[in-house]
């Protein structure tokens, strides 16, 4: 019994994980984005946003 537990916790971790890291990749990705395209090159923030945000939600949607 403790041992199934202990797998379980484990499957748990690693699934923590790897959703902190996809979140944490986006929050990056558009932090980079924003400083990148609205700062430097002066586009509309709300276009690069609807665009990353397109890109990103389409991506999570098929399952990576």
């Amino acid at each position: 019994m403790i041992r199934i537990v202990k797998l379980s916790n484990k499957a748990g971790l690693y699934f923590a994980l790897g959703t902190a890291g996809r979140v944490i990749y986006v929050s990056i990705v558009f932090l980079l984005a924003i400083e990148i395209l609205v700062y430097k090159f002066g586009l509309n923030s709300t276009d690069v946003f609807t665009a990353i945000y397109l890109l990103f939600f389409t991506y999570m949607s098929i399952g990576s």
